[in-house]
């Protein structure tokens, strides 16, 4: 499904809760001494009520990257994993899992490999275990009458903290599985899923609905994250019947959460993917689109940017802290339901474009006026999340051959290359993908005026700066788009042959470069094949035969290429090896034709 890898938990991109800017060495120095060392040694004191304390206020502070670091240098996860996992207060475990959790979502990659390397997925199943029996008890205790006011609250509390647990434990694998793929491949093992889904139907068993709504969230997060990445997991969740039936029911009666509403559509979506027997159709489109619009649409996106980069001025308030903490759950909720729904939406149309699906007026009013109404107002905050799904819009509008307004293409254009991307890859992706399928789609219209009006027709300097671009950014899937982008530019018919003659010596030197990555040499033949693929075309006998393109291809090319693909390694990427198997074969074949060409 077409959605971003990773989703952001409002953490690295926005503003903490705490801003507190200690960068000299003498202050870290006094702050490790007079507020970090005091408080780990706390953490560890024989006394309850001190480590209790101790891991609140570590909790809080680690919400401030400075201070997160400072902690962190001092042994803070070792401290935690020989010590405060194992506490004899329930309460200090809880909130020692949310903070491993929330040190996974801010820290990454590193944290979560040194979790699993030192068997925190040990310490997790124990724990799953322990939740499993303790529901079995409480629907025990269900048919148990009990008027002891005492004993009420009793329960009371031993449910929060059950609750509680099991929320920071699974949002914990959550994170760990989003961080380190090693990692969910481990989970994907079938022995480990049938400890998840165990768990899911011993919640299901109790009664879903009776559980907190956050932890309903944090559960469909799982199933949603997981089923996202893997064919394997939906395949075998498929197996348990009271989680299928519990995503439908949901479905059917929603919860009043956005974040609830918009995870059942988009574990929905997934299941439909992998599923022979049903067909997507009009109908179908449209209520994802309607349930998934409708969660999101009324949600005040000041008031939750507000939530999220509140600021304490003052000296760490904690208790204003805890208050505001929860406010700024309530916005990451709403956060993570817009990033989620946009991820929905970008799929939908997706497998709309992939199934060819014949597509009703309504359908059409929709993804012309009412999703692209929902994205520009989204822009401005999620732009990476909003350009994959206009690409994956546009892309639906080729492949059904479908007439776009110039107007709409021209106002996108503009929306999509005035943005700033503060150097963020991802938006950076998502803008040269977008620029891209416009220039495809003016192509197949014969839109000179459009293209004259971006400054594209005929101007060497619009390709000299997706150049630039080029080489300015190494990940290779911008790359593959910038010179998609320059092929596309290049087979203009009637445009200056000094256009194609530019952009086809830039791709004859990437063809010809020992340096150039395996993925973009396979873009780049193909590209090649698709712009000098006639002799009929305007631009082919003064670039391609007068300069001397067979010559390089045959002598420097095909050298190069063949050392190139012979280093990939068939056994660690087959997908890859093949790819280059059949491009090089039709290398051969396309040399061969264009030497015949004109014979």
């Amino acid at each position: 499904m077409g959605k971003s890898k990773k989703r952001s938990r409002a953490s690295k991109a926005r503003t903490n809760p705490l801003h507190n800017k200690l960068n000299s060495a003498a202050k870290d120095a006094n702050l490790i001494t007079k507020k970090i060392q005091p408080l780990l040694t706390q953490l560890q004191s024989a006394v309850p009520n001190d480590r209790n304390m101790a891991i609140s206020s570590i909790s809080v502070l680690c919400d401030d990257p400075h201070m997160r670091q400072l902690l962190l240098r001092e042994k803070l996860v070792q401290i935690i994993l020989n010590h405060t996992l194992s506490d004899s207060n329930k309460d200090i475990v809880i909130e020692a899992y949310g903070l491993l959790r929330n040190l996974t979502l801010e820290e990454g990659y590193d944290i979560s490999i040194y979790l699993w390397r030192n068997k925190i997925w040990v310490s997790i199943k124990d724990g799953f275990d322990q939740i499993t029996s303790s529901l079995q008890n409480m629907q025990q205790e269900k048919s148990v009458p009990n008027n002891d006011k005492k004993q009420k609250a009793a329960i009371s509390q031993s449910k929060r903290l059950l609750f509680d647990y099991a929320d920071n434990l699974i949002s914990l694998l959550v994170s760990l599985t989003n961080n380190a793929d090693d990692i969910l491949n481990e989970i994907l093992e079938e022995s480990n899923l049938n400890i998840i889904f165990g768990l899911i139907v011993s919640f299901t068993q109790y009664g879903f609905e009776n559980l907190p709504i956050a932890l309903q969230n944090t559960i469909l997060d799982l199933i949603y994250d997981i089923s996202s990445e893997s064919l394997d997991f939906i395949d075998e969740l498929l197996k348990f019947e009271p989680i299928v039936s519990l995503i439908k029911r949901l479905n059917d009666k929603p919860t009043t959460s956005e974040l609830s509403q918009v995870l059942v559509q988009g574990i929905l979506l997934q299941l439909l993917e992998t599923d022979e027997n049903v067909q997507l159709d009009s109908i179908q489109c449209l209520s994802f689109f309607e349930k998934v619009i409708n969660a999101v649409k009324d949600i005040d996106l000041k008031q939750m940017n507000e939530q999220l980069n509140y600021v304490i001025k003052d000296e760490v308030d904690i208790p204003k802290l805890k208050e505001q903490a929860k406010k700024r759950q309530v916005a990451m909720m709403q956060l993570q339901a817009i990033e989620i729904a946009l991820d929905v939406i970008a799929g939908i149309i997706e497998m709309i474009s992939s199934l060819s699906l014949q597509m009703s007026s309504s359908l059409s009013t929709v993804l012309l006026a009412t999703v692209p109404q929902l994205l520009d107002a989204l822009q401005q905050e999620f732009p990476d999340r909003v350009f994959i799904a206009w690409n994956n819009l546009l892309w639906l509008f080729v492949g059904a051959e479908e007439h776009v307004d110039e107007n709409i293409l021209s106002d996108i254009w503009n929306k999509v290359t005035s943005h700033d991307d503060k150097n963020n890859s991802s938006v950076k992706l998502g803008k040269i993908s977008v620029m891209w399928v416009i220039l495809k789609i003016c192509g197949t219209q014969c839109d000179v005026g459009l293209l004259t009006k971006f400054n594209v027709w005929n101007n060497i300097g619009f390709v000299d700066a997706i150049i630039q671009q080029y080489r300015e950014v190494e990940e290779i899937d911008f790359r593959q788009r910038c010179c998609a982008l320059l092929a596309t530019v290049a087979s203009y018919q009637s445009q200056d042959v000094s256009v194609n003659q530019h952009i086809g010596s830039f791709l004859m030197q990437l063809l010809m470069g020992k340096d150039t990555p395996v993925d973009v040499l396979i873009e780049v033949l193909g590209d090649m094949f698709e712009i000098y693929s006639d002799s009929d075309f305007s631009y082919d006998e003064p670039v391609f035969v007068n300069g001397n393109f067979l010559a390089l291809l045959n002598d420097k090319v095909i050298p190069n290429v063949k050392d190139i693909f012979k280093m990939v390694d068939k056994n660690k990427n087959p997908a890859q090896k093949e790819k280059c198997t059949e491009m090089f074969s039709t290398l051969q074949s396309f040399i061969h034709y264009k030497t015949n060409e004109r014979s």
